[in-house]
């Protein structure tokens, strides 16, 4: 299942992006080719040596054989785009998720039929693209691409969906197919040992450099500056493109002419300024400033301490005994255990007795 989840996670990070990407005039002539009624739509994917599974779950897959995915396609209101009667497209937001798609292979050679497997897959979902002359419909972009077949790898184009949609109806206006070798982490991904998740990873990349594109290409139409390369030289055009002149894979830059340092280096480095502006300078201001201020609170409160026991406690506490009092009192301490001595070796004497007959009859001779 992780491979399933890598595909539902790539599908929500890929936002939208802007509608440069589509020329109005696919609108215009999708609307032309919109039938009365939405019918299923029956894609062959070819799968050119790929693994295939048994009709059993018990049977050994099979390395190298070429197979062909059977998706059948459908849209509607209420279900939305589903894909072997499984919602992939849903039309309500608290549609049940993570939903699961599942498909079967056919065998080239003999026909046979595999079991159903589960879809590892990654949606992307462009921005609606809207026509003035036809406001109450819509167009909605949509590219689907199958990555693994229960967590096995393949190798199968992509399918790009244009979907029309008005009040009441939601329909498959064109079916196109993008070939692999032209898709994210087709070629850089060769060799990677986990090679769904790098795949995810290359159309998470490839997104993000479309959004950027987009955003320059709004900046440049609003007359803002655009911070690219070394800035206009050798008398650089001010025009841009057409939208119908632009491919998908050409972003709208003013410089059309290959730079040297335009390469994985450069735009690695691209990267690494920007976490670096965005993320680890702005970590590192906020712990000083925080160090600081801990540091000047500590100070403030030892100066409030300090101000309080010389001026408040030292008016309200009660005078002790000073050194001149203690030692009088050690000096009467003294004297007192002297006096008691005395009087102990006093009492402590044996009493004297007289003979009182001896000295009366002295007395009257």
């Amino acid at each position: 299942m992780h491979h399933l989840s890598s595909a539902l996670v790539a599908g929500l990070l890929l936002a939208p992006v802007s509608s440069f990407l589509i020329p109005p005039s696919v609108l215009g002539s999708a609307v032309r080719t919109l039938g009365s009624a939405s019918l299923p739509i029956i894609s062959e994917l070819d799968c050119i040596s790929c693994p295939f599974a048994g009709a059993d779950a018990s049977e050994a897959w099979q390395d190298n054989v070429d197979s062909k995915i059977y998706l059948q396609l459908d849209a509607s209101v209420a279900g939305g785009l589903t894909v072997n009667s499984r919602p992939l497209l849903p039309s309500f937001l608290n549609a049940p998720l993570p939903f699961v798609l599942t498909a079967s292979q056919v065998r080239t050679s003999d026909s046979a039929v595999s079991r159903p497997l589960e879809l590892g897959f990654v949606l992307v979902r462009s921005e609606p693209v809207f026509d003035s002359d036809t406001p109450d419909q819509v167009l909605l972009p949509v590219q689907f691409t199958i990555i693994a077949l229960d967590g096995k790898p393949v190798k199968v184009d992509t399918i790009a969906i244009d979907l029309i949609r008005t009040r009441d109806r939601l329909v498959i206006a064109r079916l196109s197919y993008i070939p692999f070798e032209t898709t994210p982490g087709a070629n850089t991904c060769r060799e990677a040992p986990r090679w769904s998740l790098c795949r995810v990873t290359a159309f998470i990349s490839f997104r993000l450099e479309q959004m950027v594109a987009a955003a320059r290409h709004h900046g440049s139409r609003l007359g803002l500056s655009q911070g690219v390369c070394h800035g206009r030289k050798h008398g650089a055009s001010d025009t841009i493109a057409p939208l119908d002149e632009q491919s998908r894979t050409q972003p709208p830059y003013r410089h059309r002419k290959h730079h040297h340092h335009h390469g994985r280096m450069h735009r690695f480095g691209k990267l690494v300024h920007h976490a670096m502006r965005y993320f680890l300078i702005p970590a590192t201001l906020g712990m000083i400033g925080g160090l600081v201020s801990s540091a000047v609170g500590m100070l403030l409160a030892q100066f409030v301490l300090y101000l309080w026991r010389t001026f408040v406690r030292s008016s309200t506490r009660p005078e002790e005994p000073s050194a001149v009092q203690i030692l009088v009192e050690e000096d009467e301490k003294v004297s007192l255990m002297e006096e008691n001595e005395e009087l102990s070796e006093y009492h402590d004497e044996p009493p004297r007795y007289k003979d009182i007959e001896s000295l009366t009859a002295e007395g009257k001779n």
